[in-house]
C-alpha cells in the first residue's frame, strides 16, 4: 500500500510539473508573440498532441481512472467544437475560386495508432490468451458496399463542387454588389430618400448573408456524407476485380 501511495504521489507531482511548464511556455508565448501567439500556440499544440498520440506508449492499465478518461473526453469534445469553428472561418475566408477548393481537399487516409499495443501491461499482469479472448475478425468490405460508397461519394462531391465553385462565389459577388450599392446610396442619394433605399438595400444584404450561412451548412453536410461514404470504401481494392475506382474532388483550373 505504501508503494502504491508513493507511486501515485510521484505521478501527480510529474503531472503538475509538466502542466506548469507547458502552461508557463504558453503564457510566455502570449506575452512575446502578440497577435501571432494564438495561431502559433494552436499549431504547436496540434503537433505536440499528434506526437503524444502516435509516438508515446500508453499508461499502465491500472493507472487509467475514470477521472483520466473523463478529462480526455471533455478535451476532445472541446477540440471537435473548435475544429468546426476553424473550418467555418476557413470557408468564410476563402471566397475566391482559386482558393475555395483548398478547404475541402481530403486529408490522406488517417492511419490510427495501434492503441492496444501501446496500452502497457502491469508487471505481473497476465494478459488473456488469444484462445481465451479471441479478437473479432475484421469483416472485409464487400464489393456492393464499396461500389455503393463510390456512388454516394460522387453525389457528395458533385453537390459540394457546385456549392463551392458556383453557388458560394455567386453569393459573394452579389454581396459585394449590394454593399457597393449601399455605399453609393449613402454618398449620392439625398437624405430625404436615403433611408427608404437603405432599408431595402439592407434587406437584400441580409438575404444574401442568410443564403451564405445555408451554403456553409450544405458544405458541412456534404463533408459528413463524404466521411460516411469513405467508411464503405475498400481503398486497397479500388479499381480492381469489379470494385469501382474511388472518386475524388478535382481542383478547378483556376486553382492550379
Amino acid at each position: 500500500m505504501a508503494e502504491t501511495t508513493t507511486s501515485e504521489t510521484k505521478r501527480a507531482r510529474l503531472e503538475r510539473e509538466l502542466y506548469d511548464n507547458i502552461k508557463n511556455l504558453i503564457i510566455r508565448a502570449i506575452q512575446d508573440g502578440g497577435s501571432d501567439s494564438a495561431i502559433s500556440i494552436h499549431s504547436a499544440m496540434a503537433h505536440v498532441m499528434a506526437d503524444v498520440i502516435t509516438d508515446i506508449k500508453g499508461p499502465y492499465m491500472s493507472q487509467i481512472t475514470q477521472t483520466f478518461v473523463e478529462t480526455w473526453s471533455l478535451t476532445t469534445s472541446h477540440m471537435e467544437h473548435k475544429l468546426t469553428y476553424f473550418m467555418r472561418m476557413l470557408l468564410l475566408k476563402n471566397k475566391k475560386k482559386a482558393s475555395t477548393l483548398h478547404t475541402v481537399q481530403r486529408i490522406p487516409l488517417y492511419v490510427p495508432a495501434d492503441i492496444e499495443s501501446f496500452l502497457r501491461e502491469d508487471k505481473g499482469y497476465q494478459a488473456p490468451s488469444l484462445a481465451a479472448a479471441p479478437k473479432p475478425a475484421i469483416k472485409p468490405k464487400t464489393k456492393s458496399q464499396h461500389n455503393l460508397g463510390c456512388r454516394e461519394l460522387v453525389l457528395a462531391y458533385g453537390r459540394l463542387s457546385f456549392c463551392l465553385r458556383q453557388y458560394m462565389p455567386a453569393l459573394a459577388s452579389a454581396l459585394s454588389e449590394w454593399e457597393a450599392e449601399k455605399q453609393q446610396i449613402t454618398d449620392q442619394v439625398p437624405e430625404t430618400f436615403r433611408q427608404t433605399l437603405l432599408e431595402a438595400n439592407d434587406d437584400k444584404i441580409q438575404d444574401v448573408k442568410r443564403q451564405q450561412r445555408e451554403a456553409q451548412k450544405t458544405c458541412f453536410f456534404c463533408l459528413e456524407k463524404e466521411e460516411a461514404a469513405m467508411a464503405k470504401i475498400d481503398v486497397s481494392s479500388a479499381g480492381k476485380d469489379g470494385f469501382n475506382s474511388a472518386p475524388y474532388l478535382r481542383r478547378s483550373h483556376a486553382s492550379r
